[in-house]
């Protein structure tokens, strides 16, 4: 069986949180037989720099933090929901938060 390579662009402003997600999401891509290329931005505006000039290879999954400086979690999800190319990634969004106001919006 062949493996399939993902690109994981990761936005978190978090460095502790970052090395526990990508250990943790390599271990699980690695156990399915998924190879997983790990990109990470440490806010919205990083990230929407890394897909417009680094051409992240689709298919692309997004492993999206909510709560960071310059550019939101929200404010990033609806600029790339607007781009065709990456209108269909697949986003999860990860948050702390408890306000219902972020989770209904993500």
């Amino acid at each position: 069986m062949t493996t399939q390579e993902i690109t994981i662009l990761l936005v978190e402003d978090d460095d502790v949180d970052v090395d526990v997600d990508a250990m943790e999401i390599k271990r699980g891509f690695k156990r399915q037989r998924i190879g997983s290329h790990v990109v990470r931005a440490c806010d919205g505006l990083q990230a929407l720099e890394i897909l417009k000039y680094e051409g992240v290879d689709t298919p692309i999954i997004i492993l999206l933090d909510l709560q960071m400086p310059r550019m939101n979690g929200l404010e990033f999800l609806e600029a790339i929901r607007q781009n065709p190319k990456y209108a269909s990634s697949i986003v999860v969004v990860l948050t702390t938060s408890k306000a219902d106001e972020d989770l209904v919006s993500s």
